[in-house]
């Protein structure tokens, strides 16, 4: 397998820094991967055991289905795929706002199912759960433009969500959990940052993904959850989006000669949108106790990048067939942050096989097909999607949810988190696995449940906040 992508890797390409034979790795001097055959930081991959090898054969031929939820996204369809060709069975619980197109290559695959509805419609949950063996929550709101919006409905996409397919998965007996995290928790800072390093988030969407982090790591033993804060994704996928940054930079030299660049000293961490499924599929291979309760950042140092590197590259990819210009403007995104993906390397021998070149050259290529309609189109991005179902929500829950003033801390459906959930809606899953809700104004246990994601002694009260 080829790791070199135009020779990142042995430091003569265009890797973090634009790398030269000595390589300044992705922040201040650090060392570069000098790429010796032996992994991203020169160091020999971990080595499997038997077991931990023969594990993922029997699953795949025994186990029920992987259930996918946000399956038909931009993530989820390659996740799917790849799933799909490792032998596992697939169960997708999708609102295809989409369509089925993005799923068409698969709905004649006697291992796939797909069920039709919401994270939040509770029936629909419990059918596309039944019989799971693993849970990947891709679904939600993504991307701070979208989720600015309406708060409201980004909590309820992105919190409460979580939480209702986290008490589904517990009361039905799934016990592996992939959840869909982003490394845009890490906000600003001004060192290279790793799963240990305090979060900063400085979004709601960023927010969000905190909170369901801390939700999910609350409480059971029995229940294996695993985070994955994802870099900045680009490349080519089934659902296409132009609204990352790197997708949009190509679209724009490809068709307009002109890429808009904001905030050209800002670092990020990118990965392949095929990377992060493989980074998915190989937790669910992994023993399930190298993973529980882990938080993995998912990408390569080598993607370590500013957002003008980055420019550069799309740049000199796409001048070969035309002339595109770099036009800088003012920039109100204050992220800052690059990220150690040692950890991924370390423990499950995880790291990107396809560089920020190849992703661009793929982009190019659907263009050059006619792959793609116009590129500012609203389907492709995730702001005029959400603008689009938010006055669905808005009326489906309107009787849920209230508006809080802001100085009213604990008021209805309000939280001392900041978390803003249905006005007095009580979930809980009883011992038959049925989910009961108890809509009214929320009790001294319900605020209480409220409380702060701080993990809590297991002989306290409930630690789900419901």
């Amino acid at each position: 397998m080829n790791r070199n992508c135009g020779g990142n890797s042995n430091g003569n390409g265009h890797g973090a820094t634009n790398g030269n034979g000595n390589g300044h790795g992705a922040l201040h001097g650090d060392s570069a991967p000098h790429g010796n055959g032996n992994g991203a930081n020169g160091r020999a991959h971990r080595k499997r055991g038997l077991m931990e090898a023969v594990r993922p054969l029997l699953l795949r031929r025994w186990a029920g289905p992987v259930l996918v939820v946000g399956g038909g996204g931009y993530i989820g369809t390659h996740v799917v795929e790849q799933l799909l060709a490792e032998g596992w069975r697939v169960r997708v619980l999708d609102r295809l706002l989409f369509g089925k197109a993005p799923l068409q290559d698969f709905l004649g695959n006697p291992r796939f199912e797909l069920v039709e509805g919401d994270a939040t419609d509770i029936l629909k949950l419990i059918e596309a759960m039944q019989g799971a063996s693993a849970v990947v929550h891709l679904a939600g709101l993504v991307g701070d433009p979208a989720c600015a919006v309406d708060e409201s409905f980004t909590r309820h996409a992105n919190v409460f969500a979580t939480r209702l397919v986290k008490k589904a998965a517990q009361s039905l007996g799934v016990r592996r959990f992939v959840f869909a995290s982003s490394c845009s928790v890490y906000g600003i800072n001004p060192a290279e940052v790793s799963e240990t390093s305090e979060v900063n988030p400085v979004s709601l969407y960023a927010r969000t993904k905190v909170e369901s982090e801390r939700e999910l790591l609350l409480d059971d033993e029995d229940f294996c959850v695993t985070t994955l804060r994802f870099a900045t994704v680009f490349g080519h996928s089934r659902r296409p989006r132009f609204d990352l940054v790197a997708n949009l930079f190509t679209a724009q030299a490809v068709n307009d000669g002109k890429i808009t660049l904001m905030g050209p000293s800002q670092w990020r961490p990118f990965v392949h949108v095929r990377d992060l499924a493989r980074a998915i599929v190989a937790v669910l291979d992994a023993d399930p106790e190298r993973v529980r309760g882990q938080v993995f950042n998912v990408g390569d140092r080598r993607l370590n990048m500013t957002i003008g590197q980055l420019a550069r590259l799309v740049q000199e990819s796409v001048s070969h067939t035309r002339r595109v210009e770099v036009v800088e403007m003012p920039s109100k995104d204050l992220r800052n942050y690059a990220v150690s993906f040692e950890k991924i390397r370390r423990e499950i021998g995880f790291e990107a096989e396809t560089l920020m070149e190849t992703g661009i050259q793929e982009i190019i290529a659907e263009f050059d097909k006619g792959a793609y309609g116009h590129y500012r189109d609203a389907v492709y991005s995730n702001l005029a999607t959400t603008k689009r179902v938010l006055p669905d929500f808005r009326r489906r829950t309107a009787h849920l949810y209230q508006p809080v003033a802001a100085a009213a801390g604990a008021d209805r459906g309000h939280s001392r988190t900041g978390v803003w959930y249905p006005s007095g809606v009580g979930l809980s899953a009883s011992g038959t696995g049925i989910f009961t809700f108890d809509v009214g104004a929320p009790d001294a246990a319900t605020r209480a449940r409220d409380v702060p994601p701080r993990r809590r002694s297991r002989s306290g009260p409930s630690s789900g906040r419901s």
